[in-house]
């Protein structure tokens, strides 16, 4: 099982993919901590309890993927 399976699962794992080709702004919502023991790559932190005060970041992207990985 790849990274995105685990993540997204198997089913959507092909429009996933499609998106970060595209150049999908990945969006991983864990606490600082959690996001700092690994994610996927080219991923940014922005914790789900902040995310609406980080609105700006999201300004002009066509692909968001918003992810909160399972432990």
């Amino acid at each position: 099982m790849d990274i995105l399976s685990a993540i997204f699962g198997k089913k959507d794992r092909d429009e996933l993919k499609k998106a970060l080709a595209a150049g999908a702004y990945l969006v991983d919502v864990r606490t600082a901590a959690e996001f700092a023991s690994g994610s996927v790559k080219g991923a940014v932190n922005i914790p789900l309890g902040v995310i609406a005060t980080q609105l700006e970041k999201f300004k002009g992207r066509q692909n968001i993927v918003v992810f909160l990985p399972q432990r």
